[in-house]
């Protein structure tokens, strides 16, 4: 009635079940003891096993970094405490690794990201999609592992920077429990990214100036931006803003960069392309994904005047870049033919001289057996004036032979000798000699030009008073005189054409130093003459000329 419950044990088993619990607690106490003992064994070698341990971390970490960079083609960049960010060709790690994962290799794009010496913001644009937040965070996690240590997927050439510190904020941070909206979450994490940030950090911001009144939203990042700047750090931002990308492109320490996207087949590039802001292309990409095409135009016409006219501007730089582009790439192959052909005109103008050597030669084998021939005949007919006069007869035509094969001369010059240039009225004096070299600087008028020893002859002493009258009358037509040109009178176009052959000929004929005469007119001229000397691959430098030469209408240009 009571619901107690009674437990009844023989007397029999009592003994037991103290003997069992008896045996229990000592081989309690027995554990004890041995784990004691191996405890104070282990602490005695603790210094060894910690050292191994630590050894043992140390090589795994080092073998998972390698099987990584093998997997992932990744390299370890040059790391620097100042200077420009350049990842060429990076590649997203997680991306990659989805790659391996799935077995279908080759489809990640990769993307160069740079930040120069003294740009202090980089601002990402472009179209939605476009790959502005995949650029950001791979930039953000590629600097992390380069710091620590982790090869990163990258091409040769890669630098990477020691920052202090690492601040992001990227993706949508609402919370409701928190009573967090999207623009509120990111204005608490900016106010500590303006509480933290200093000299030598870097922050990086998604869709900055986001979640509010447009208006409101650029010139709040606007301003919160040059804050981290004025307080020493580096700021990388992806926005939709004009106002943020306008102030990018006209201030120095601000670099725009957009993310290209194909508007025909409305498919992102997932390149970075520097000094252009990217408009949006948000009804672009509407219109792409289906929505009524009335309601686009619509659209189109309620964007307020100067929106729709920044993004006019846009479109028509994207437009003259595409054009650069092009043009660029029209002068690579242009370079690329040039260069062919100057290998081809070099190497057949080497087989025409082994061919006229050979075939003077021959003249002058010919030549000796004929003198021999005739020496003899007269020899044996005592008619010795005779023979004299066949000798000269011959000597003059081998001589006159000679004279147009341009035979290699055994001439050593001097420095002073008066010389001429073989197969050429050219006439001047010997300046300085390079002896290793078998070359010798010749001073032509007011020009100086190195050629080689088997290019000139000495000139007779009688001939020194006409010589340097002809010095000053040297002819443009022959190839050392070519160290003049003049462009005075010609269209761009055709001067450069004339340019183009006339440096050609020049470097070919072993000139040092040229002459372009192009005056000083509006300045198209000179322009474009420089800027093909620039890009001239055999140019060592240039400048204008000496003021009684000309000045600012004459450029001279020294060859490599």
């Amino acid at each position: 009635a009571s619901g107690a419950t009674y437990f009844i044990e023989p007397i029999a088993l009592v003994e037991l079940n103290n003997r069992l619990n008896i045996l229990k607690r000592d081989a309690q106490s027995e554990e004890i003891a041995i784990l004691k003992a191996v405890s104070v064994d282990v602490a005695a070698a603790s210094p060894g096993l910690l050292s191994d341990l630590g050894i043992i971390g140390w090589v795994d970490a080092a073998q998972a970094k390698a099987d990584f960079a093998t997997a992932l083609r990744a390299r370890v960049p040059l790391v620097k405490t100042e200077g420009a960010v350049r990842f060429i060709n990076a590649r997203h790690p997680l991306l990659l690794l989805k790659e391996l994962s799935t077995g279908v290799v080759g489809k990640v794009v990769p993307v160069d990201i740079k930040i120069p010496e003294g740009c202090r913001t980089l601002v990402i644009s472009g179209a939605n999609t476009g790959g502005k937040t995949v650029a950001l965070k791979t930039l953000g996690l590629l600097t992390l592992m380069a710091l620590s240590g982790i090869p990163i997927p990258v091409d040769e050439g890669s630098e990477a920077i020691i920052f202090s510190d690492i601040f992001s904020d990227i993706g949508d941070r609402q919370d409701i429990i928190a009573s967090l909206s999207t623009f509120s979450a990111h204005v608490k994490r900016i106010k500590e990214f303006l509480e933290k940030a200093r000299s030598g950090t870097v922050v990086l911001i998604d869709e900055i100036g986001s979640g509010t009144d447009p208006s409101e939203g650029g010139a709040f990042a606007l301003a919160v931006i040059e804050r981290l700047m004025k307080q020493g750090a580096t700021t990388i931002v992806t926005t939709h803003l004009n106002l943020i990308k306008a102030h990018a492109q006209t201030h120095a320490e601000f670099l725009n960069a957009s993310v290209e996207f194909d508007e025909a087949t409305m498919h992102p590039l997932y390149m970075l392309h520097y000094g252009v802001p990217g408009a949006s292309l948000g009804l672009s990409i509407a219109e792409g994904l289906g929505i009524d095409k009335a309601i686009i135009e619509s659209a189109r016409e309620k964007v307020m005047d100067k929106e729709g006219a920044f993004m006019e501007s846009v479109r028509g730089i994207e437009a003259e870049r595409e054009e650069i582009r092009a043009l660029r790439d029209r002068l690579d192959r242009q370079a690329v033919l040039r260069d062919k052909a100057l290998v081809r005109l070099r190497a057949e103008r080497g087989e025409i001289r082994r061919k006229a050597k050979e075939k003077v030669e021959k003249l002058i084998i010919k030549a000796r057996e004929e003198m021999r021939a005739a020496i003899d005949k007269a020899a044996k007919e005592g008619r010795k004036s005779a023979s004299s006069k066949v000798i000269d007869r011959i000597g003059a035509e081998t001589i006159h032979v000679l004279g147009k094969a341009q035979v290699v001369s055994s001439y050593t010059p001097a420095e002073g000798d008066r010389v001429s240039l073989i197969g050429t009225k050219t006439k001047g004096v010997v300046m300085r000699i390079d002896e290793a070299a078998k070359k010798v600087e010749v001073g032509v008028g007011s020009l100086k030009l190195w050629t080689t020893f088997d290019k000139i002859e000495k000139r007779a002493s009688g001939m020194q008073s006409a010589d340097k009258q002809a010095a000053a009358r040297v002819s443009v037509s022959e190839v050392e005189a070519a160290g003049t040109l003049k462009l005075i009178g010609m269209r761009v176009e055709s001067a450069l054409d004339e340019l183009q052959k006339f440096m050609d000929n020049a470097h070919a004929s072993g000139l040092r130093m040229v002459e372009i005469i192009h005056g000083l007119g509006t300045g198209a001229m000179s322009k474009a003459v420089t800027e093909y000397l620039r890009s001239c691959p055999f140019v060592e430098r240039y400048y204008h000329g000496p003021p009684e030469r000309g000045g600012a209408g004459v450029t001279v240009a020294e060859l490599k």
